[in-house]
């Protein structure tokens, strides 16, 4: 169960409030990571992704609004579809790259670091593979060359190389145990 996957870094303790009443209180007590880069590099890291995941999401709005006969193949629609969820937890782990210190709980550190990579290599694979299908389904004439077909291949392209970017960056977000 998910819930519980960080369950043994915590530990129950009772503290008195300020009333004097017992509480208890989950501590952390699992180990602490920071980033290997200096903090200006991951900040500049962080605004990078920021900017680049803004990119990749207004790209994939564009798309969205489209009526380009291309995005009528479903081998086309299906990868172009299968990025949003990626670009939502993008979206979340750039986030998480702002408002989170170090030290980093093993959690947060699963949140950016391990998100960030995953996410990047899912929308590479499947803004290649809508390319890819785009490109196939104009080769074989299922779908006319119009101007939106051009805007497209210019949308998912950017999803593409966006993604590509950031996945060369992700050595940005490298942590090490303190």
């Amino acid at each position: 169960m998910v819930s519980k996957k960080y369950a043994a870094d915590y530990r129950l303790e009772n503290v008195r409030d300020k009333q004097g009443k017992l509480r208890t209180v989950a501590v952390y007590r699992g180990t602490r990571y920071t980033f290997k880069a200096s903090p200006q590099a991951v900040r500049r890291a962080a605004r990078l992704y920021a900017l680049l995941t803004a990119w990749s999401v207004l790209c994939f709005g564009v798309i969205l609004f489209l009526n380009a006969a291309v995005l009528r193949q479903f081998y086309v629609l299906l990868p172009v579809l299968c990025c949003l969820l990626p670009l939502g937890y993008l979206t979340v782990a750039v986030i998480y790259t702002f408002t989170s210190t170090p030290p980093l709980t093993r959690e947060r550190r699963d949140k950016i670091c391990d998100r960030l990579a995953h996410t990047t290599v899912l929308l590479i694979f499947f803004s290649g593979v809508s390319l890819l299908g785009a490109g196939a389904a104009v080769a074989l004439s299922l779908a006319t060359t119009e101007w939106q077909t051009w805007v497209f291949f210019l949308a998912a392209l950017g999803i593409f190389s966006a993604s590509c970017v950031m996945y060369r960056k992700k050595g940005a977000f490298d942590v090490i145990p303190l």
